[in-house]
């Protein structure tokens, strides 16, 4: 069996504010399918310490939009 999850990783970066946050969407999106080593939280801390301070906020945002994303599609 396989299900096919779609998100528009450029919308979603864009109402976190840029779109060039899209591939932090997208890794929120692959940590909501469960599929990886670590959780979602070892991650998302991963992501942020390697960013400048003044760019934490956007790349958060960024990361929770494409998991919810994912997981509403996925109680659908």
């Amino acid at each position: 069996r396989c299900n096919l999850i779609t998100i528009d990783a450029l919308s979603l970066a864009e109402k976190a504010g840029n779109k060039v946050v899209k591939n932090v969407v997208l890794l929120g999106a692959l940590s909501a399918l469960n599929i990886l080593p670590f959780s979602h939280d070892v991650l998302l801390k991963s992501i942020l310490a390697n960013i400048p301070e003044k760019y934490v906020s956007i790349n958060k945002r960024a990361f929770e939009l494409g998991r919810d994303a994912v997981i509403k599609q996925r109680k659908t």
